[in-house]
């Protein structure tokens, strides 16, 4: 899988978590069963999301992870340094 997909793939898992568990809190325990499926349904994306970007978000060239603090796609690897473009 391309990085780039895997990054935007990893931002669609926090986007969607976000909203099922906003959709969840919304519903609260009036509705019973579907809050709770709406609740693990959050966990579910975020995890898959972050298990994706951990397995596949890295360097074509070296095969070493690009996860770094500053959230973006980098221009070069910051292990081997060569351009990621």
């Amino acid at each position: 899988m391309n990085y780039k997909i895997s990054h935007y793939i990893f931002l669609a898992g926090l986007f969607f978590g976000v909203i099922f568990y906003t959709l969840a809190a919304s519903l609260g325990e009036g509705s019973g069963s579907l809050g709770k499926v709406l609740s693990y349904l959050a966990i579910g994306t975020l995890l898959l999301g972050l298990l994706q970007y951990v397995l596949y978000y890295r360097c074509p060239h070296c095969k070493k992870p690009l996860i770094s603090i500053k959230g973006r796609i980098p221009e070069s690897c910051p292990h081997c340094k060569k351009d990621m473009s």
